[in-house]
Order: structure tokens, then sequence, then C-alpha cells
């Protein structure tokens, strides 16, 4: 135990919000909040135990609780694949850094330009406090919590001597919104689950506001207060959506048809499995009447036909399972999943299908303008992570602060929209021999002062230097094979 811990260990809480908010956290409302979540994570991280207990509450809505308790549950997991190609603003890791001025100072009696010193360094320290942290792989994971479940929360905490970051789903915590604005929390309280010295689960809830933190029992009785010595709430909600209230309703649509897939193919795997012995069909077998049970498992009986219309019989009928039209129907499915969400269609699909560079960048077009939002979104998320990230590190590094006066700032890595380099190539030499275009406009630059005659010159040079190589490495040989492999692609430009 630190010695902030042993001080503060009998400390009373200032205000009851801890309490008010461990009621609200296991209220019928909140546990109902926090299951609905919990089943939106449990897909997404691919928790097959609890998804099957998902399905097992899906199928009882059609088949009976003696089928289900015979039926394989086969899974097919479209969620995280899903959301993970929809996240794509975090694709490289954002550039963050302070911004650095220049001035101008007198040196050697001649006026100079150069960065502020005092800048630099501050820029140097918060570039290697970030660098000892794992914020890129959080702030990932965040993301696509986020994208997900509408809203994800984000905890700046200081652990092993470094800033690091915790992700907090949305079933794991409860929050106190601010009076004048629903979407900022001024109180939250996190679920702890440990195992204890005997392997059980033990639930402690953990308590922050601006003032203090309050650590308490499965029950809610108080174990340990701290101030809070930050100043700040450290835990800090990452919304990519609009939302109507805190928390929002997250990507439901998305589960409810990767249910819905995994109903269909339970029950298209059984028939395939159970069909193919065929279906026991009697007639007049005598057997004692019980209740009946329809399906490939159990014998269907037709008793009392008189002898003199129907003797005796024990066949196997053979049925149709229709499994290929049951397979198509589980393939449209994914695919309405990924068009919906601005996606290829065969991007999540079990289907291969091989599409051109250009093809690829019309399909990623929605996907691109999808990104720009969510980056507008995320500036103002990075902006107040830094806030707090200062607060945390100043705390802790009382001879090595982060001014205040700094600026912080963050850039995405643009992603390109234009064709692979092969087909734009490709494109070129038909227009070459169209007589559209020529290698000189490759290199006119207007602004550097490169004109036309110039750039043909360049062209000229680089011939020669080709010539005098005689293609001695090959170059020519092996661009000349690369664009004649698609002779399609010609044909299609030219018709």
């Amino acid at each position: 135990m630190s010695v902030l811990s042993k001080i503060t260990s009998f400390i009373t809480p200032q205000s009851s919000n801890h309490k008010d908010l461990y009621e609200q956290f296991n209220s019928n409302t909140e546990v109902e909040r926090a299951r609905h979540f919990q089943k939106q994570f449990d897909y997404y991280i691919g928790d097959t135990e609890q998804i099957k207990k998902h399905l097992v509450k899906a199928l009882i809505r059609t088949f009976s609780q003696d089928d289900i308790n015979e039926f394989q549950l086969p899974l097919i997991l479209i969620v995280k694949r899903v959301i993970d190609k929809i996240s794509m603003a975090y694709l490289f890791p954002a550039d963050r850094y302070l911004q650095v001025d220049k001035e101008e100072i007198e040196k050697d009696g001649k006026t100079v330009t150069q960065k502020n010193e005092g800048q630099v360094k501050q820029a140097e320290l918060y570039s290697e406090v970030i660098g000892n942290s794992n914020i890129n792989q959080k702030v990932k994971l965040c993301y696509r919590f986020a994208k997900l479940s509408d809203v994800c929360h984000i905890q700046v905490v200081w652990r092993n001597e470094r800033i690091e970051y915790d992700v907090i789903p949305s079933h794991l915590i409860t929050v106190l919104e601010s009076k004048d604005d629903f979407t900022r929390p001024i109180a939250t309280l996190v679920q702890i689950i440990k195992a204890d010295d005997n392997g059980d689960d033990q639930v402690n809830y953990l308590y922050w506001d601006e003032n203090e933190s309050v650590l308490m029992d499965g029950k809610g009785r108080t174990i340990k207060v701290e101030p809070n010595p930050y100043k700040v709430l450290t835990t800090l909600p990452m919304r990519i959506r609009e939302t109507e209230n805190y928390f929002g309703e997250g990507d439901s649509s998305l589960i409810d048809i990767n249910e819905k897939i995994n109903v269909a193919l339970v029950n298209a795997f059984d028939n395939m499995v159970m069909q193919s012995h065929g279906q026991a069909f009697g007639i007049n077998l005598g057997i004692a009447a019980g209740t009946l049970k329809t399906g490939p498992r159990h014998i269907i009986e037709v008793n009392n036909v008189k002898v003199d219309d129907q003797s005796p019989a024990f066949t196997f009928v053979q049925p149709d399972p229709s499994t290929k039209e049951a397979m198509e129907f589980i393939d449209w499915l994914i695919k309405e999943v990924c068009v919906q969400r601005g996606l290829p269609p065969f991007s999540v699909s079990t289907e291969g299908k091989a599409e051109s560079g250009a093809a690829k960048v019309m399909d990623n077009l929605e996907l691109m303008e999808i990104r720009q939002d969510d980056i507008e979104a995320l500036k103002e998320f990075e902006h107040k992570l830094y806030e707090i990230t200062r607060a945390v590190w100043n705390f802790h590094n009382p001879g090595k602060k982060l001014d205040e006066k700094m600026r912080f700032a963050v850039e995405f890595e643009e992603q390109s929209n234009e064709p692979p380099e092969l087909e734009q190539l490709q494109a070129k030499r038909l227009k070459l021999q169209m007589g559209t275009w020529t290698p000189v406009e490759e290199f006119v630059d207007p602004d550097n002062g490169v004109d036309e005659e110039a750039a043909l010159n360049i062209v000229k040079k680089n011939l020669a230097i080709r010539n005098e190589l005689n293609d001695e490495f090959g170059i020519m040989q092996a661009l000349d094979k690369a664009l004649q492999t698609d002779e399609n692609f010609n044909k299609g430009m030219i018709q």
C-alpha cells in the first residue's frame, strides 16, 4: 500500500455521489443496459461460450428445448471483421505533437530565424511521454469499441512509472452526467472483476470525480477513499456518432444479423447432417403412442391405418434439406451487412472475388468519406485526451512538467484514392498510343521553373541513360512483361 493510501484509507467521502452511482449501476434499467452492451462486446471479442448462450435464447423462439439440446451450434462470427474494416481512422498511428514556433534572434550582428528552444524541449518531452506509453494500441481499440457501441471510455493512469491508457467498454461503466451537457461525465463508476485467492471472481467498484476516488466492495461498502490529485476526471468518452442519450444504442443491427446468420446456420447444419440419413417414417408399427416429435431425428408414426389400405412398413423418406439455398441466404445476409456499412459486398463474404485496383478504389470511396467524418470527432477527443495526459504527467513529474501554454496538434495520415501504380502505367501507355498523354507531362512544374521544353530535355536525358545501359538489369523487359499481363484491361479501355 502506498503512503498516500495509508493516509487516506479512513477518509470519509466528500459526497454521496459514489453511493448514488453504485445504486444506479445495480438498478434494473442499468443492468439491462449493461447486458445489451455486454452482448455486443461478447460478439466482438468472439467469446464463443457466451455467444452460444445468446444463440440458445434466439433458437428457443423457433425450436423446442429438446431439439435445441440435440443441436450442434456452429458459429459464423462477422462482428469483429466488419467493425475492424470500417474503423479506418487509426489504420496508421496518429501523429501527436506539440507545436513549435519560430523566433527571430540577433546572432553575430544578423537577424536569424530559428525554432524556439524551450518549445523544442517541450515537444521532445511530450514525444518521450507518449512514446513510452501504450497510446496507439489502446486508442485504436477504444475507437473500434466506439464504432461498435457508440461510446467507449479510456482512462489515463500512472503505472510502472509511465503514462498508460486503459480501455473501458460500455458494459463496465456507469456515469453521472453533467446537467448542462448529457455527453459530458462529471463522475464515473467502473466495475472491476478480479480473481481472488481461490480463483473466484471478486467484484469491486472504483468511483472517480474531480475531487476524489472511492474503492468499494461488491456490496457498495467503502474500502478506501483517496483525493484525486489530478483535479480532473481522468476517464474520457470517445463518441463517434451523435446519440439521443449518453450511451446510445450501438450497432444492434450488426449483432442481430450475426445472430440470425447463426440461427440459419444451425438449422442448415442440422438438416445437412441429419437428413443425409433420410427421415424415419413408420406405418402401423404398433408402437406405443407418445408425444409426436418432428424433425430428422424422430420417427414419424402413422398408426390405425386399415391393413387393407396399407401394410405395416418402416421406411426412410429422403427429404430435400435445401442446404444450398440456406447457405446462399446466409451469404446474402453477410453481403447486406457490408453494403449497409460502406464496405464492398465481398469484403467479409466467404466467396472470393478478384477486383482491379480501380474497382477497389471506387468501393472504398464511401469508407473514405466515413473516415473523414470520424476524424473530425476524433480530433476533439485527442485534444481532451492530451489535457488529461498532461495533468497526470505533471503531478507525478513536478520537476519535468509539460507547459500548459504549449499547443497540442494531431494529424491523421491521409489515405490515397489513386489506383495502384501498375494500373496507372497501363492507362498511361494506352494514352501514349492514342496521343492524349506524353511522359513530358510528368516533369512539367511551372512553380519550380520547369516548362515543357525543360521537361522534354529531362525525358530525353532519361531515355539516353536507359539506352546507354542497354537495359543491363532487365528493367524495361520486366516492365513490358508486367504491362502485358492484363490484356483484358487494355481491351476494356479501347472498347
